[in-house]
């Protein structure tokens, strides 16, 4: 999904709207949130990334909605 605040010049944005492959695919993914697994070769085999949808420069940017959601999103199976 592209998002309205979609930033051409970040590759998380880039990954989120499709523009670039999610190896092993997408885990889940909501309006505010998509977690998947980290490329091959980083980190721990496993090991995910929890990606916000809207294009924010880290955790303390996120909206009330976004905090509010977080643990929720990391809980599901």
């Amino acid at each position: 999904m592209r998002h309205e605040s979609y930033d051409e010049s970040c590759g998380i944005c880039k990954t989120n709207s499709g523009d670039f492959p999610i190896p092993g695919g997408v885990v889940f993914e909501n309006d505010l949130w998509l977690v998947r697994h980290l490329m091959p070769g980083r980190g721990v085999p496993g090991w995910m990334m929890v990606q916000s949808q809207r294009h924010v420069p880290g955790i303390a940017a996120f909206n009330d909605d976004e905090a509010a959601n977080f643990g929720p999103a990391l809980d599901r199976k």
